[in-house]
């Protein structure tokens, strides 16, 4: 999809879930994606990888495809299901009554997921950090006047809270193989390994110079020219990744449709991701175990491949009420119990009941 039609897909999901939170957080949302600047330096990081022999292709497309994952991942944080750590984290100036709220949170996460591969570049002269502070430097210029001013009514403290936040996200996103410190570092990592289908390969179908030739000329020039053709064919396998909210049970269910087993390898990537979140903090503990991975391979029946054990969501209890006895003269006994059915975390639509 092109980038206007990705927008608004992903606009009309905002509109679809979040129509309670603020109106900048959209506006300005739309304001970044709309940036030219922002776009050529994306741009930039599309031709770099698409060009030097890696199949994790970068770009406009790409950092729209994340932030609409993160857009289905924040219903952790919506639900209460985890609490924010950017929240809990943020400390305000003496005497200050600033607070850090979702919609602070959730603005950070879609312009990170955005703009999080600005600068990746294979070339070792090119700093990640840099190049990302570069960008930083774009946004936070587009809340000073004469420009469009994101973020508005915003009190400055909490503009440029927001901003470290975001530069924070974008230079952590990619440490998939160490625990995550906060539940928003979590998610951006996650929500980058989610982008795994087609669209990612560097060879794209319209593309006429890969299109024109033989497949046997095709899986030549994968081999020889790409450092992960294992990757390559992963993506190539995987038709189409969901994340979907489960009301009902509480949980975020992931869902690949894929057409073999090469998808294996991006499967692999998100397993790993939720495994590491298994062994951070509490907060950060709480998205792996709110989380459901299920395969659908071919048009087979879906299965989940995660979590490894079966969990019960939300966390009934049985709480024992009352015992009714009734004695009868030869010994025979009626016995009457009423138990009460409590979900103690109130998530799902599981609600309390009694019953006899």
């Amino acid at each position: 999809m092109q980038k206007k039609e990705l927008l608004n897909v992903l606009l009309k999901e905002y509109d679809d879930r979040y129509e309670k939170y603020a109106d900048w957080v959209k506006q300005g949302f739309e304001e970044i994606v709309n940036n030219d600047e922002l776009e050529y330096i994306l741009n930039q990081a599309l031709l770099e990888t698409a060009t030097r022999n890696y199949i994790n292709k970068h770009g406009v497309e790409h950092g729209l495809n994340v932030a609409r994952y993160l857009l289905r991942l924040f219903e952790l944080i919506d639900e209460g299901i985890v609490s924010s750590d950017f929240k809990e984290d943020f400390s305000p100036p003496p005497g200050a009554e600033e607070k850090v709220d979702e919609n602070h949170v959730l603005f950070a996460l879609l312009v990170a997921g955005y703009i999080h591969d600005v600068g990746r570049f294979y070339n070792p002269t090119i700093h990640h950090a840099i190049e990302i502070g570069d960008a930083i430097d774009i946004i936070d210029k587009l809340r000073q006047p004469p420009g469009p001013k994101i973020l508005s009514g915003i009190p400055p403290s909490l503009q440029g809270e927001i901003i470290r936040r975001i530069k924070e996200l974008c230079l952590c996103h990619d440490q998939k193989d160490k625990p995550s410190d906060s539940v928003e570092i979590a998610l951006i990592k996650l929500a980058d390994a989610l982008d795994c289908a087609k669209t990612r390969t560097y060879y794209s179908e319209k593309e006429s110079k890969f299109r024109e030739k033989t497949y046997s000329e095709q899986l030549k020039a994968i081999f020889f020219n790409d450092k992960h053709p294992d990757k390559y064919f992963g993506c190539s396998a995987v038709n189409k990744v969901s994340v979907d909210w489960d009301p009902n049970e509480a949980y975020l269910d992931i869902k690949l449709d894929i057409q073999n087993w090469a998808a294996s390898v991006p499967i692999k990537t998100i397993l790993e991701v939720l495994r590491f979140l298994e062994t951070g903090g509490e907060s950060v503990r709480k998205i792996s175990e709110a989380v459901r991975v299920w395969i659908k391979e071919n048009g087979r029946q879906p299965y989940m491949i995660y979590p490894e054990a079966i969990t019960l969501r939300p966390e009934i209890q049985f709480t024992e009420t009352e015992y009714i006895v009734e004695l009868d003269n030869e010994g025979n006994a009626d016995i009457e119990t009423t138990l009460e059915i409590f979900n103690p975390r109130r998530k799902g639509n599981v609600t309390t009941r009694t019953f006899g």
